[in-house]
């Protein structure tokens, strides 16, 4: 299971940074972005581009070597929460309603932390009950 969440993350974060490269200006009217020089567009390429296509071959790393899942797992739990309280933070100070996306954007990044979490927790302590009618010794 953990490895179809990292598996789904590489996909998505591999699939945004070239999306983002080549349609940048397609990509930012759909989020209602909007950059007014190249060097506006070349930061919005590279910090939607760039960096996801970048934490994506980490998740992508992590399916081939599995020392890199601990971490695929972290950078997934720790970027998600970070979108998801930045767009919390933004919705609280910046007057009037956000986009329908931005709402999608929150319902999809607390499921994924809710699933980061379920996936990294502890084993439990306790062994299974033994079955019913089993022997005992």
């Amino acid at each position: 299971m953990k490895r179809l969440f990292i598996a789904l993350n590489a996909i998505v974060f591999l699939s945004f940074g070239p999306a983002f490269w080549f349609g940048a200006h397609r990509f930012a009217s759909w989020l209602d972005l909007d950059a007014t020089s190249a060097s506006g567009w070349a930061d919005l390429r590279a910090m939607y581009g760039g960096l996801t296509f970048g934490v994506g071959l980490l998740f992508a790393r992590a399916l081939w070597n599995r020392t890199f899942e601990g971490p695929a797992m972290f950078v997934i739990l720790s970027t998600t929460l970070g979108l998801a309280l930045s767009r919390m933070w933004s919705m609280a100070v910046e007057p009037g309603a956000v986009e329908w996306h931005i709402w999608a954007f929150l319902v999809l990044e607390w499921s994924g932390i809710a699933t980061a979490v379920w996936l990294e927790r502890p084993p439990s302590p306790l062994p299974p009950p033994a079955p019913v009618g089993a022997s005992q010794g």
